[in-house]
């Protein structure tokens, strides 16, 4: 044991420097826990505050690896980066939980600093700071904070809940109504109508909740566009002499990186509010247009209609507002918050009034594509086929299939996405084609798609599928391509699916 001289200097005289070296260690030794290992991380000394912290003895600890310690509380990548730092001759800091001779967990802050002689790494000097109390207190502090956020959160849910379905019992009450209606076509294409929004309650609900797109892919902006345009035409409220002016600019329109079916779900809300926002016009006209510039693309969509009332613009974003006397006004609240969550933003640049129409504006992040890069954008009503497939490259195959019979492609985050999208887009849908064989189950993609658009061709893909061709299932006649498969094989099998409407446009 190294002795320190106890020879006090002269009052006023310099403390000697043996005397400064043997205070030093006598403070680091008592407010320290210091380990000394050599090159290979064996301890070969562990100080007071080390054992009484760990719970080991010195003799338990000599001789043993830090491995000793592990609490399984850090990734493998984590030692090894540290190891990589203090076997390159650097300092390693940063804060490390360890595990307790009793088992309890300890947290540390550490230094770890390589010891040289000749130049050469032989120990490394290990400084600790026990931090267990204040980790422990971060830790109850966060767990509050994210108890208070999902209060909120749930409070909110709770309040979107309430709203969403109260319309879901009013639609449900409508359907038991036509239930027992006698006249069956009336009554067929009302229930599918009321199906379709039930879906797009359910799909409100979630979208609001999560607040972020889904598996984000990318996609062209213009056929979107030009479905929800299409689409419109279809929907009860809009009126049949509804002239549509759309301008694009560039004509190739341009890509963007989200999901395709919650971005459709904007455009085709606005386009539908602005419809209908022009009921009793003698010459209601809706233009659409897209501006691209820079990395961002605006979406303009602007009617001739009454305006949006001044009282009403301060909280038309809010979830429950509405302006037109009915519903729960959740469209335009969840429309800003899946633009928001794509890295965009949809305002009202112009309430409009005094002869002038209201327009909305949504912008988005994108990148310009060239003509050549979207086919089938000729004017007029468009053939949509959705799909749900994971792949990249079947869904290159599925696309060129599509495209050489003037098809457009959309891709819905899930199955729950397309068939809320199908319910609503039966006007412009010429088939759907599914990565999966859900036909054991009432709850599956196809019994669902049967529901809300029974005529809908349906072609399944699969490696699991053992034959080609069309069969029947408990929800109708389906077609089957197994995987692998040749763009022509698609081609056909697609055309077949649908019976004669797939056609170019």
């Amino acid at each position: 044991m190294k002795l320190i001289r106890t020879v006090s200097p002269m009052p006023g005289s310099p403390l000697l420097p043996l005397e400064i070296e043997g205070m030093v260690h006598s403070v680091v030794d008592q407010e320290s826990i210091i380990a000394l290992t050599d090159r290979k991380g064996v301890i070969v000394h562990a100080n007071d505050r080390f054992c009484e912290i760990s719970g080991f003895a010195r003799s338990e600890l000599v001789g043993q690896n830090h491995r000793l310690l592990k609490s399984g509380q850090h990734p493998p990548e984590f030692y090894k980066q540290l190891w990589a730092t203090i076997l390159g001759g650097r300092v390693w800091r940063g804060e490390i939980c360890n595990r307790a001779k009793d088992g309890h967990l300890y947290w540390v802050e550490t230094t770890i600093s390589p010891l040289r002689t000749e130049g050469l790494i032989t120990h490394f000097l290990t400084l600790r700071t026990d931090i267990t109390a204040r980790k422990v207190a971060e830790a109850e502090l966060e767990e509050k904070q994210k108890r208070e956020e999902d209060e909120r959160r749930m409070a909110a849910l709770g309040r979107m809940a309430d709203g969403v379905l109260h319309d879901l019992n009013n639609v449900l009450t409508g359907v038991m109504g036509l239930a027992a209606e006698t006249r069956s076509d009336e009554r067929n294409a009302m229930l599918q109508e009321s199906i379709g929004r039930m879906a797009q309650l359910t799909r409100t609900l979630r979208d609001y909740s999560t607040g972020r797109p889904a598996r984000p892919e990318p996609f062209r902006l213009l056929p979107l566009v030009a479905c929800a345009c299409s689409l419109i035409r279809y929907r009860k409220g809009v009126p049949r002499n509804l002239a549509l002016v759309e301008h694009h600019e560039p004509p190739g329109g341009c890509e963007i990186v989200g999901n395709e079916a919650q971005v459709f779900e904007i455009v085709l809300n606005l386009a539908t509010n602005a419809a209908e926002a022009m009921a009793g016009l003698l010459r209601p006209q809706l233009r659409v247009s897209t501006q691209f510039a820079g990395d961002r693309v605006v979406v303009c969509f602007e009617d001739n209609g009454s305006g949006v009332p001044v009282e009403a613009v301060p909280t038309l974003f809010e979830p429950y507002a509405s302006t037109k006397g009915r519903g729960r006004g959740l469209g335009l609240s969840v429309a800003r918050r899946i633009a928001v969550a794509h890295g965009g933003s949809l305002e009202l640049e112009s309430p409009g009034g005094g002869g002038r129409g209201a327009c909305f504006r949504l912008e988005l992040p994108a990148r310009a594509l060239a003509p050549s890069a979207t086919p089938g954008l000729e004017r007029g009503a468009r053939r949509v086929v959705l799909v749900s497939e994971d792949d990249a490259e079947v869904r290159r195959l599925i696309e060129n299939a599509a495209a050489a019979n003037g098809l457009n492609v959309m891709y819905p985050g899930d199955s729950a996405d397309l068939v809320a999208l199908a319910a609503k887009m039966g006007g412009v849908l010429a088939a759907a084609v599914i990565d999966s064989c859900e036909l054991d189950s009432d709850q599956g993609t196809v019994a669902c798609l049967r529901q809300v658009a029974p005529g809908l061709p349906i072609l399944l893909i699969s490696a699991t599928l053992s034959a080609r061709g069309k069969s029947t299932t408990p929800w109708g006649e389906v077609d089957s391509l197994p995987k692998p498969f040749a763009v022509g094989e698609l081609a056909e099998a697609l055309q077949s699916a649908a019976g004669g409407r797939v056609r170019p446009l």
